[in-house]
């Protein structure tokens, strides 16, 4: 008679089948290990089935295997039944935790992780401990040495400092695109010369981005960055000054003797026409233009030096 439901029975004939398989392949091997084969052959078998199903399969397993002359063969009784997960050593659950977790997606991954620091067996990934900062790091920001650094408190700043950067770096280079389209000081279009791209690249091995690249793109928006700050200040007074210049009285005196005829008009009168003269001619889109052209040619002389010649590879 047979035992189990039919789906306990062809559980137990393809079990049957990977142990002869497993007896087979390791005849050679002692006893003992032939049998530590056959149980973790076992085990791995049960761990797919739920508690209930277990019983009656393995009592489909037991009516099976007297028919196929394991017993007789082997010389020994079918392996003993494996015993539940629930009953295993802890340090068989951690190595079998191990395995399984090789194979599982990066969601499922961090989820476990997360289960494991809930239950307190592993720290949160950034909680806690000291973070072991390069003496450099610690001078410049002028910390005690074997003063400890809050590992977590590191990484939140590391995260903010990048954003900030980031942002700043791509702020920067479409403010002077819309200022100066046709600058000699550009980005590298391909995208070599953009920091979020190589500092991705650079972090996750690309052996084709070297740290130098980073740093000169970083330097490169850095330089720029200085040169549009730097401009306020000389551009304002340089066109202020040359606004003064222009629309002062004595300017306008010396324009109006140059000027033939007029000896039945007064010198106050002609200076005023020639100052509505003037005036009429600072166009909102002029001024704008002057400004930009004078902020421009301050950075770039700022970043590619005296005669345009660039020592930067944006260019």
């Amino acid at each position: 008679m047979e035992t189990g439901s039919p789906n306990s029975r062809e559980w137990a004939v393809a079990l049957a089948a990977r142990l002869r398989a497993v007896q087979a392949s390791w005849a050679e091997e002692e006893p003992d290990a032939r049998q530590l084969y056959l149980e973790e052959e076992m085990e791995r078998a049960l761990d797919g089935l739920a508690p209930d199903d277990r019983k009656a399969c393995l009592d489909a397993l037991a009516a099976l295997l007297p028919e196929t002359g394991e017993t007789a063969e082997s010389g020994k009784p079918p392996p003993a039944p494996a015993t539940s997960p629930s009953d295993w050593p802890v340090e068989k659950l951690v190595r079998e935790l191990g395995a399984r977790a090789a194979n599982l997606d990066p969601e499922r991954r961090a989820a476990l992780a997360a289960a494991l620091a809930e239950a307190g067996l592993v720290k949160a990934a950034g909680d806690g401990g000291s973070a072991d900062l390069p003496e450099d790091f610690r001078r410049r920001l002028r910390l005690p040495a074997g003063k400890p650094v809050a590992a977590s408190h590191a990484n939140r700043l590391l995260l903010q400092l990048l954003e900030t950067t980031l942002t700043l770096d791509q702020l920067v280079w479409n403010i002077w695109k819309n200022l100066a389209p046709g600058s000699r000081l550009r980005r590298d279009a391909s995208g070599e010369g953009d920091f979020r791209t190589l500092t991705g690249r650079y972090l996750t091995g690309d052996a084709e981005v070297s740290f130098a690249q980073v740093a000169q793109a970083l330097e490169s928006s850095r330089q720029l960055i200085a040169g549009l700050l730097g401009a306020l200040g000389p551009v304002g007074r340089g066109y202020a000054r040359k606004t003064a210049g222009r629309f002062s009285p004595e300017a306008i005196r010396e324009l109006v003797k140059l000027e033939p005829g007029g000896f039945l008009t007064s010198p106050d009168a002609k200076c005023w026409k020639k100052f509505c003269e003037l005036a009429g001619e600072l166009e909102e889109a002029a001024v704008e233009r002057d400004i930009h052209q004078a902020i421009v040619g301050y950075a770039e002389e700022l970043v590619l030096g005296p005669g345009g010649k660039s020592t930067s590879t944006t260019t």
